[in-house]
Protein backbone atom coordinates (compact mmCIF):
# COMPACT_ATOMS: atom_id res chain seq x y z
CA UNK A 1 0.00 0.00 0.00
CA UNK A 2 1.58 3.38 -0.98
CA UNK A 3 2.76 5.51 1.84
CA UNK A 4 0.22 8.56 2.53
CA UNK A 5 1.96 11.91 2.54
CA UNK A 6 0.40 14.90 4.07
CA UNK A 7 1.30 18.88 3.82
CA UNK A 8 2.48 18.77 7.33
CA UNK A 9 4.93 16.31 7.23
CA UNK A 10 6.83 17.78 4.03
CA UNK A 11 10.33 18.45 5.00
CA UNK A 12 9.76 22.10 3.50
CA UNK A 13 7.56 22.59 6.43
CA UNK A 14 7.94 21.20 9.13
CA UNK A 15 11.06 18.84 8.89
CA UNK A 16 9.52 15.47 7.70
CA UNK A 17 11.03 12.62 5.56
CA UNK A 18 9.22 13.00 2.20
CA UNK A 19 10.85 12.43 -0.86
CA UNK A 20 9.32 15.17 -4.08
CA UNK A 21 8.91 14.61 -7.89
CA UNK A 22 7.77 17.24 -10.76
CA UNK A 23 9.11 17.99 -14.16
CA UNK A 24 11.23 21.03 -13.98
CA UNK A 25 10.42 22.02 -17.14
CA UNK A 26 6.83 23.70 -18.60
CA UNK A 27 4.52 21.28 -19.85
CA UNK A 28 4.37 20.51 -23.03
CA UNK A 29 6.22 18.85 -26.22
CA UNK A 30 9.72 19.65 -26.76
CA UNK A 31 13.21 18.67 -28.02
CA UNK A 32 14.11 17.72 -23.79
CA UNK A 33 12.22 17.64 -20.43
CA UNK A 34 13.90 17.24 -17.14
CA UNK A 35 12.58 15.61 -14.31
CA UNK A 36 13.32 16.42 -10.70
CA UNK A 37 13.47 14.46 -7.31
CA UNK A 38 15.07 16.01 -3.80
CA UNK A 39 14.41 14.54 -0.34
CA UNK A 40 16.34 11.83 1.91
CA UNK A 41 15.15 8.70 0.19
CA UNK A 42 16.64 9.89 -3.56
CA UNK A 43 19.64 7.21 -3.22
CA UNK A 44 16.67 4.79 -2.76
CA UNK A 45 14.18 6.10 -5.58
CA UNK A 46 17.15 5.98 -8.28
CA UNK A 47 18.67 2.53 -7.12
CA UNK A 48 14.95 1.08 -8.81
CA UNK A 49 14.41 3.59 -11.04
CA UNK A 50 17.71 4.46 -12.39
CA UNK A 51 19.81 1.58 -11.34
CA UNK A 52 22.97 2.59 -12.90
CA UNK A 53 23.09 5.48 -11.56
CA UNK A 54 26.25 6.60 -9.43
CA UNK A 55 26.11 8.59 -6.16
CA UNK A 56 29.51 8.13 -5.83
CA UNK A 57 30.58 10.44 -8.62
CA UNK A 58 28.18 13.43 -7.93
CA UNK A 59 27.59 17.05 -10.47
CA UNK A 60 28.16 14.35 -13.06
CA UNK A 61 26.42 13.73 -16.18
CA UNK A 62 25.80 10.00 -16.58
CA UNK A 63 23.98 8.12 -18.97
CA UNK A 64 21.60 5.88 -17.33
CA UNK A 65 18.25 3.50 -18.52
CA UNK A 66 15.27 4.41 -16.22
CA UNK A 67 13.22 0.83 -15.59
CA UNK A 68 9.56 0.90 -14.82
CA UNK A 69 7.96 -1.33 -11.65
CA UNK A 70 8.77 -4.55 -13.78
CA UNK A 71 12.30 -4.13 -14.41
CA UNK A 72 11.68 -2.85 -18.66
CA UNK A 73 13.28 -0.51 -19.78
CA UNK A 74 11.14 2.47 -20.20
CA UNK A 75 13.89 5.39 -21.57
CA UNK A 76 17.45 6.18 -22.10
CA UNK A 77 18.00 9.62 -20.19
CA UNK A 78 21.13 12.08 -18.75
CA UNK A 79 21.07 12.01 -15.36
CA UNK A 80 22.93 14.38 -12.64
CA UNK A 81 23.28 13.29 -8.97
CA UNK A 82 23.70 15.43 -6.23
CA UNK A 83 24.51 15.13 -2.65
CA UNK A 84 23.20 17.14 -0.03
CA UNK A 85 24.13 19.76 0.99
CA UNK A 86 26.18 21.10 -2.22
CA UNK A 87 22.53 21.25 -4.43
CA UNK A 88 19.60 23.45 -5.24
CA UNK A 89 17.09 22.23 -2.32
CA UNK A 90 20.28 21.29 -0.03
CA UNK A 91 19.31 17.77 0.15
CA UNK A 92 20.16 14.37 -2.46
CA UNK A 93 18.52 15.55 -5.26
CA UNK A 94 18.62 14.11 -9.30
CA UNK A 95 17.87 15.87 -12.02
CA UNK A 96 17.17 13.57 -15.35
CA UNK A 97 17.15 14.62 -18.96
CA UNK A 98 14.71 12.55 -21.09
CA UNK A 99 13.30 13.48 -24.72
CA UNK A 100 10.50 15.74 -24.11
CA UNK A 101 7.62 13.41 -24.76
CA UNK A 102 4.52 14.41 -22.63
CA UNK A 103 3.34 10.82 -22.58
CA UNK A 104 6.99 9.58 -21.78
CA UNK A 105 7.36 12.28 -18.99
CA UNK A 106 4.15 11.35 -17.31
CA UNK A 107 5.71 7.73 -17.49
CA UNK A 108 8.23 8.63 -15.88
CA UNK A 109 7.30 10.63 -12.88
CA UNK A 110 3.87 8.01 -12.46
CA UNK A 111 7.30 5.39 -11.96
CA UNK A 112 8.94 7.37 -9.71
CA UNK A 113 5.84 8.07 -7.36
CA UNK A 114 4.06 4.93 -7.70
CA UNK A 115 5.87 2.72 -4.79
CA UNK A 116 5.40 5.75 -1.94
CA UNK A 117 9.12 6.24 -1.94
CA UNK A 118 8.67 9.78 -3.17
CA UNK A 119 5.50 12.18 -3.96
CA UNK A 120 4.58 14.91 -6.49
CA UNK A 121 5.96 18.26 -4.85
CA UNK A 122 3.41 21.04 -4.54
CA UNK A 123 3.96 24.36 -6.20
CA UNK A 124 7.45 26.23 -5.28
CA UNK A 125 8.65 23.46 -2.94
CA UNK A 126 11.96 22.68 -4.28
CA UNK A 127 12.89 26.54 -3.68
CA UNK A 128 11.11 26.31 -0.27
CA UNK A 129 12.96 23.93 0.62
CA UNK A 130 16.07 25.94 -0.37
CA UNK A 131 15.22 28.47 1.55
CA UNK A 132 14.20 26.22 4.76
CA UNK A 133 17.69 24.80 4.18
CA UNK A 134 19.51 28.08 4.17
CA UNK A 135 20.59 27.65 0.66
CA UNK A 136 19.37 30.97 -0.43
CA UNK A 137 16.90 33.45 1.57
CA UNK A 138 12.82 34.14 1.09
CA UNK A 139 14.35 37.40 -1.41
CA UNK A 140 16.40 35.35 -3.39
CA UNK A 141 13.36 32.96 -3.78
CA UNK A 142 11.30 35.34 -4.93
CA UNK A 143 13.73 36.28 -7.61
CA UNK A 144 13.79 32.66 -8.47
CA UNK A 145 10.61 33.13 -9.85
CA UNK A 146 10.96 36.78 -10.92
CA UNK A 147 13.64 35.19 -13.10
CA UNK A 148 11.04 32.76 -14.60
CA UNK A 149 8.76 35.33 -15.48
CA UNK A 150 10.95 38.05 -16.90
CA UNK A 151 10.43 38.82 -20.34
CA UNK A 152 11.54 42.56 -20.79
CA UNK A 153 16.01 43.32 -19.89
CA UNK A 154 14.71 45.27 -17.33
CA UNK A 155 12.58 42.53 -15.70
CA UNK A 156 15.51 39.91 -15.76
CA UNK A 157 18.01 42.87 -15.21
CA UNK A 158 16.36 43.23 -11.83
CA UNK A 159 15.86 39.38 -10.73
CA UNK A 160 19.43 38.69 -11.24
CA UNK A 161 20.27 41.47 -9.17
CA UNK A 162 17.80 40.26 -6.16
CA UNK A 163 19.07 36.87 -7.24
CA UNK A 164 22.51 37.64 -6.30
CA UNK A 165 22.04 39.04 -2.69
CA UNK A 166 22.50 42.34 -2.81
CA UNK A 167 19.25 43.30 -2.21
CA UNK A 168 18.85 40.92 0.90
CA UNK A 169 22.12 42.17 2.30
CA UNK A 170 20.67 45.97 2.07
CA UNK A 171 17.39 44.70 4.39
CA UNK A 172 19.81 42.65 6.53
CA UNK A 173 21.64 45.90 6.98
CA UNK A 174 18.68 47.68 7.46
CA UNK A 175 17.14 44.98 10.43
CA UNK A 176 20.91 45.04 11.98
CA UNK A 177 20.50 49.03 12.24
CA UNK A 178 16.76 48.48 13.72
CA UNK A 179 18.28 46.06 16.03
CA UNK A 180 21.09 47.90 17.24
CA UNK A 181 19.17 50.86 18.26
CA UNK A 182 16.70 48.36 20.28
CA UNK A 183 19.43 47.13 22.31
CA UNK A 184 20.68 50.69 23.02
CA UNK A 185 17.35 51.11 24.15
CA UNK A 186 17.15 47.95 26.41
CA UNK A 187 20.38 49.29 27.47
CA UNK A 188 19.00 52.65 28.59
CA UNK A 189 16.32 51.87 30.41
CA UNK A 190 18.74 49.56 32.88
CA UNK A 191 20.21 52.72 33.42
CA UNK A 192 17.42 54.77 33.93
CA UNK A 193 16.77 51.76 36.71
CA UNK A 194 20.09 52.91 38.05
CA UNK A 195 19.44 56.50 38.12
CA UNK A 196 21.68 57.33 35.10
CA UNK A 197 20.37 59.63 32.73
CA UNK A 198 20.21 58.51 29.11
CA UNK A 199 20.55 60.78 25.93
CA UNK A 200 17.13 60.43 24.72
CA UNK A 201 18.88 62.75 21.20
CA UNK A 202 20.82 59.92 20.10
CA UNK A 203 18.00 57.63 20.20
CA UNK A 204 15.93 59.73 17.81
CA UNK A 205 18.98 60.07 15.72
CA UNK A 206 19.32 56.80 14.88
CA UNK A 207 15.40 56.14 14.62
CA UNK A 208 15.52 58.88 11.94
CA UNK A 209 18.65 57.09 9.91
CA UNK A 210 16.58 53.95 9.93
CA UNK A 211 13.65 55.85 8.99
CA UNK A 212 15.44 57.35 6.39
CA UNK A 213 16.69 54.36 5.00
CA UNK A 214 13.17 52.54 4.86
CA UNK A 215 12.48 55.69 3.04
CA UNK A 216 14.71 55.49 0.31
CA UNK A 217 14.00 52.21 -0.25
CA UNK A 218 9.89 52.81 -0.28
CA UNK A 219 10.89 55.05 -2.92
CA UNK A 220 11.66 52.46 -5.51
CA UNK A 221 8.66 50.41 -4.99
CA UNK A 222 6.32 52.17 -7.62
CA UNK A 223 9.06 51.69 -10.47
CA UNK A 224 9.65 47.88 -8.88
CA UNK A 225 6.34 46.98 -9.70
CA UNK A 226 5.71 49.01 -13.28
CA UNK A 227 8.91 46.91 -14.09
CA UNK A 228 7.84 43.47 -12.77
CA UNK A 229 4.01 44.14 -13.78
CA UNK A 230 5.03 46.01 -16.89
CA UNK A 231 3.77 50.07 -17.64
CA UNK A 232 0.67 51.17 -18.82
CA UNK A 233 0.91 54.49 -21.32
CA UNK A 234 -2.54 56.20 -22.37
CA UNK A 235 -2.26 58.40 -25.76
CA UNK A 236 -5.08 61.20 -25.05
CA UNK A 237 -5.50 64.03 -27.08
CA UNK A 238 -8.02 65.50 -29.43
CA UNK A 239 -9.31 64.15 -32.90
CA UNK A 240 -6.85 63.54 -35.55
CA UNK A 241 -3.71 65.28 -32.68
CA UNK A 242 -2.02 61.83 -34.63
CA UNK A 243 -2.49 59.52 -31.46
CA UNK A 244 -2.37 56.37 -33.91
CA UNK A 245 0.30 57.46 -36.08
CA UNK A 246 2.53 58.03 -32.79
CA UNK A 247 1.03 54.73 -31.44
CA UNK A 248 2.42 53.05 -34.86
CA UNK A 249 5.60 54.51 -34.94
CA UNK A 250 6.60 53.29 -31.07
CA UNK A 251 5.65 49.96 -31.61
CA UNK A 252 7.63 50.07 -35.17
CA UNK A 253 4.59 48.76 -37.43
CA UNK A 254 1.26 49.42 -38.44
CA UNK A 255 -0.89 48.14 -35.79
CA UNK A 256 -3.83 51.32 -35.12
CA UNK A 257 -5.62 52.73 -38.45
CA UNK A 258 -4.73 55.94 -39.18
CA UNK A 259 -6.48 58.84 -41.41
CA UNK A 260 -6.52 62.43 -41.56
CA UNK A 261 -10.80 61.95 -41.26
CA UNK A 262 -10.83 63.49 -37.43
CA UNK A 263 -12.50 60.59 -35.21
CA UNK A 264 -11.39 57.41 -37.12
CA UNK A 265 -10.03 55.71 -33.81
CA UNK A 266 -13.52 55.08 -32.27
CA UNK A 267 -12.14 52.17 -29.33
CA UNK A 268 -9.12 51.42 -27.19
CA UNK A 269 -6.49 49.36 -28.80
CA UNK A 270 -3.08 48.19 -26.78
CA UNK A 271 -0.41 46.65 -27.58
CA UNK A 272 2.98 45.75 -26.03
CA UNK A 273 6.93 46.92 -26.87
CA UNK A 274 9.90 46.87 -25.54
CA UNK A 275 11.32 50.79 -24.43
CA UNK A 276 15.32 50.45 -23.26
CA UNK A 277 14.57 47.15 -21.40
CA UNK A 278 11.19 48.29 -20.14
CA UNK A 279 8.00 46.30 -21.00
CA UNK A 280 5.51 48.86 -22.11
CA UNK A 281 1.68 48.43 -22.94
CA UNK A 282 0.84 51.12 -25.56
CA UNK A 283 -2.98 52.45 -25.40
CA UNK A 284 -4.03 54.41 -28.25
CA UNK A 285 -7.40 56.31 -27.39
CA UNK A 286 -10.27 57.86 -29.31
CA UNK A 287 -9.53 61.65 -29.55
CA UNK A 288 -11.19 63.72 -27.11
CA UNK A 289 -13.57 66.28 -28.08
CA UNK A 290 -17.30 67.59 -27.49
CA UNK A 291 -19.42 65.03 -29.65
CA UNK A 292 -23.72 64.44 -30.15
CA UNK A 293 -22.12 61.52 -32.33
CA UNK A 294 -23.24 58.14 -30.03
CA UNK A 295 -20.31 55.83 -31.00
CA UNK A 296 -17.71 58.48 -30.71
CA UNK A 297 -19.20 59.12 -27.11
CA UNK A 298 -18.67 55.57 -26.40
CA UNK A 299 -14.90 55.90 -27.53
CA UNK A 300 -14.03 58.99 -25.71
CA UNK A 301 -15.79 56.99 -22.25
CA UNK A 302 -13.32 54.09 -23.13
CA UNK A 303 -10.02 56.58 -23.73
CA UNK A 304 -11.05 58.05 -19.72
CA UNK A 305 -11.30 54.06 -18.35
CA UNK A 306 -7.66 53.80 -20.46
CA UNK A 307 -6.20 56.87 -18.60
CA UNK A 308 -8.51 55.90 -15.50
CA UNK A 309 -6.01 52.75 -15.46
CA UNK A 310 -2.62 53.91 -17.19
CA UNK A 311 0.42 54.46 -15.28
CA UNK A 312 1.55 57.09 -17.32
CA UNK A 313 -0.09 59.16 -19.94
CA UNK A 314 1.23 61.21 -22.88
CA UNK A 315 -1.07 64.18 -23.24
CA UNK A 316 -0.72 64.97 -27.45
CA UNK A 317 -1.36 68.01 -28.68
CA UNK A 318 -0.72 68.92 -32.40
CA UNK A 319 1.29 72.23 -33.05
CA UNK A 320 -1.18 73.45 -35.40
CA UNK A 321 -3.35 73.53 -32.41
CA UNK A 322 -3.24 76.29 -29.23
CA UNK A 323 -2.58 74.36 -26.32
CA UNK A 324 -5.19 76.28 -24.58
CA UNK A 325 -7.83 75.49 -26.57
CA UNK A 326 -7.78 71.69 -25.41
CA UNK A 327 -8.99 70.69 -21.87
CA UNK A 328 -9.04 67.54 -20.15
CA UNK A 329 -9.29 66.07 -16.51
CA UNK A 330 -6.47 64.05 -16.15
CA UNK A 331 -6.75 61.24 -13.01
CA UNK A 332 -5.50 63.09 -9.86
CA UNK A 333 -2.00 61.69 -9.47
CA UNK A 334 -1.38 60.64 -12.94
CA UNK A 335 1.76 61.01 -14.43
CA UNK A 336 1.81 62.79 -17.39
CA UNK A 337 4.40 63.56 -20.56
CA UNK A 338 3.29 66.52 -22.52
CA UNK A 339 4.04 66.37 -26.48
CA UNK A 340 3.67 68.38 -29.21
CA UNK A 341 2.59 66.50 -31.95
CA UNK A 342 3.04 67.11 -35.89
CA UNK A 343 6.40 68.65 -34.95
CA UNK A 344 7.70 68.49 -38.63
CA UNK A 345 4.63 71.23 -39.26
CA UNK A 346 6.46 73.75 -37.14
CA UNK A 347 8.43 76.62 -38.42
CA UNK A 348 12.10 76.30 -38.01
CA UNK A 349 13.35 78.40 -35.21
CA UNK A 350 9.82 78.91 -33.67
CA UNK A 351 9.78 78.46 -29.86
CA UNK A 352 8.00 75.14 -27.75
CA UNK A 353 6.00 75.34 -24.99
CA UNK A 354 8.15 75.40 -21.87
CA UNK A 355 7.25 71.69 -20.58
CA UNK A 356 6.27 70.67 -23.91
CA UNK A 357 8.48 67.56 -25.89
CA UNK A 358 8.21 68.31 -29.64
CA UNK A 359 7.32 65.08 -31.35
CA UNK A 360 7.52 64.05 -35.34
CA UNK A 361 5.87 60.90 -35.81
CA UNK A 362 6.26 61.25 -39.62
CA UNK A 363 10.04 61.81 -39.31
CA UNK A 364 10.91 60.18 -36.18
CA UNK A 365 12.62 63.48 -34.53
CA UNK A 366 11.78 63.41 -30.73
CA UNK A 367 10.54 60.00 -30.79
CA UNK A 368 14.02 58.92 -28.81
CA UNK A 369 13.47 62.01 -26.48
CA UNK A 370 9.89 61.08 -25.79
CA UNK A 371 11.00 57.23 -25.29
CA UNK A 372 13.80 57.98 -22.25
CA UNK A 373 11.10 60.19 -21.08
CA UNK A 374 8.89 57.43 -20.37
CA UNK A 375 11.65 55.54 -19.04
CA UNK A 376 12.61 58.43 -16.97
CA UNK A 377 9.79 59.01 -15.32
CA UNK A 378 9.08 55.02 -14.80
CA UNK A 379 12.25 54.69 -13.04
CA UNK A 380 13.25 58.03 -11.49
CA UNK A 381 16.21 57.40 -8.91
CA UNK A 382 16.18 53.49 -9.10
CA UNK A 383 17.70 53.88 -12.54
CA UNK A 384 21.02 54.92 -10.93
CA UNK A 385 20.47 52.65 -7.55
CA UNK A 386 19.83 49.33 -9.59
CA UNK A 387 17.05 48.86 -6.34
CA UNK A 388 13.75 47.84 -7.38
CA UNK A 389 11.38 46.63 -4.10
CA UNK A 390 8.53 44.18 -4.85
CA UNK A 391 5.06 44.59 -3.44
CA UNK A 392 5.48 42.29 -0.30
CA UNK A 393 9.06 44.43 0.25
CA UNK A 394 6.83 47.32 0.43
CA UNK A 395 4.54 46.10 3.32
CA UNK A 396 6.93 44.62 5.30
CA UNK A 397 8.84 48.08 5.50
CA UNK A 398 5.47 50.25 5.29
CA UNK A 399 4.53 48.13 8.70
CA UNK A 400 8.65 48.01 9.98
CA UNK A 401 8.01 52.38 9.11
CA UNK A 402 4.83 52.72 11.17
CA UNK A 403 6.39 51.03 14.06
CA UNK A 404 9.38 53.30 14.08
CA UNK A 405 7.41 56.46 13.37
CA UNK A 406 4.89 55.99 16.64
CA UNK A 407 8.17 55.39 18.71
CA UNK A 408 8.06 57.70 21.63
CA UNK A 409 11.96 57.76 23.54
CA UNK A 410 9.69 59.53 26.89
CA UNK A 411 8.45 56.11 27.05
CA UNK A 412 11.16 53.77 26.82
CA UNK A 413 9.11 50.30 27.27
CA UNK A 414 6.47 51.54 25.08
CA UNK A 415 8.96 52.43 22.62
CA UNK A 416 10.91 49.42 22.92
CA UNK A 417 8.17 47.28 22.09
CA UNK A 418 7.55 49.71 18.64
CA UNK A 419 10.82 48.61 17.84
CA UNK A 420 10.78 45.39 18.35
CA UNK A 421 8.22 44.86 15.86
CA UNK A 422 9.73 46.92 13.54
CA UNK A 423 12.29 44.56 13.80
CA UNK A 424 9.85 41.57 13.34
CA UNK A 425 8.15 43.50 10.13
CA UNK A 426 11.89 43.25 8.69
CA UNK A 427 12.72 39.71 9.99
CA UNK A 428 9.82 38.41 7.95
CA UNK A 429 10.77 40.55 4.99
CA UNK A 430 13.92 38.46 4.65
CA UNK A 431 12.14 35.16 5.88
CA UNK A 432 13.80 34.71 9.32
CA UNK A 433 10.47 33.57 10.73
CA UNK A 434 9.00 30.24 11.76
CA UNK A 435 5.15 31.48 10.17
CA UNK A 436 4.45 28.83 7.75
CA UNK A 437 1.85 31.58 6.42
CA UNK A 438 4.36 34.07 5.22
CA UNK A 439 5.86 31.13 3.29
CA UNK A 440 2.45 30.06 1.74
CA UNK A 441 2.03 33.53 0.52
CA UNK A 442 5.62 33.66 -1.58
CA UNK A 443 5.55 29.88 -2.81
CA UNK A 444 1.53 30.17 -3.86
CA UNK A 445 2.91 31.45 -6.95
CA UNK A 446 5.52 28.87 -8.21
CA UNK A 447 4.97 26.53 -10.89
CA UNK A 448 5.43 22.97 -9.53
CA UNK A 449 8.77 22.15 -10.68
CA UNK A 450 10.45 24.66 -9.21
Amino acid sequence: MAKAFSRESSCALAGGDDTIVASATAPGRGALAVVRASGPNVRELAAKVFPGLDFTAPWKAQLVTAVNAFGADLEQCVAIPYNRPRSYTGEDMIDVMVHGSTRLVSELIEVLVSDGIARMAEAGEFTRRAVVNQKIDLVQAEAVFDLIAAESARQLEAARWQRSGELSHVFRRLREEVLSLWAELEAGMEFVAQGVEVEVRELERRQEEALHDIDDLLATAHAGEMIRAGVSVAIVGPPNSGKSTLFNSLLGKERAITSEQPGTTRDTVSAEVELDGLAVQLVDTAGLRVSEDTLEHEGMARAHMALAEADLAILLVPVTEAVSAFEIDLPQGLQVIKVRSKGDLHQSGDPTEEGWLRVSAASGDGLDELCNGIVRVVLGSTRESGIVIARRHRECLERARNELVECDFCQFELAAERIRWAAAALAELIGEVDDEAVLDRVFSSFCVGK
